[in-house]
């Protein structure tokens, strides 16, 4: 059996999970390679995000659809907090809080790209 072709593949499917993984994030700045603009995804859709979230508190909180001042106020606010957060923050946060979740994705990459070296060593 050719076990460097199943050490390879475990590799390269824990390296693919990792790369995936730190692309949610980087990079934080747009960059221009050619026609095409690599960014990580949080950082390129955070204006989206944060609209995305006021309209959840709408659908959450009915009265605040229904109290044009305090949903401006509020709304104000909320909008003001989301655009100063940084991205990198959410980054760190997801990294701290969910670092166990992160390493079990990057294992079954790994897992998923031994069983097909082990597959294509058998066959």
């Amino acid at each position: 059996m050719e076990w460097h072709l199943i050490a390879i593949g475990a590799g390269i499917g824990y390296l693919t999970n990792y790369l995936a993984l730190k692309m949610l994030f980087l990079p934080r700045q747009p960059i221009k390679v050619g026609r095409i603009t690599i960014q990580g995804l949080f950082p390129k859709k955070w204006p989206t995000m944060i609209g995305k979230t006021l309209e959840g508190i709408q659908e959450v909180l009915p009265w605040y659809t229904k109290m044009p001042l305090i949903r401006q106020k509020i709304g104000h606010d909320i909008r003001q907090n989301l655009e100063e957060y940084d991205a990198s923050k959410l980054e760190k946060t997801v990294y701290s809080e969910g670092l166990g979740e992160i390493r079990i994705i990057e294992g079954l990459g790994a897992l998923i790209g031994l069983l097909v070296g082990l597959v294509a060593t058998l066959f």
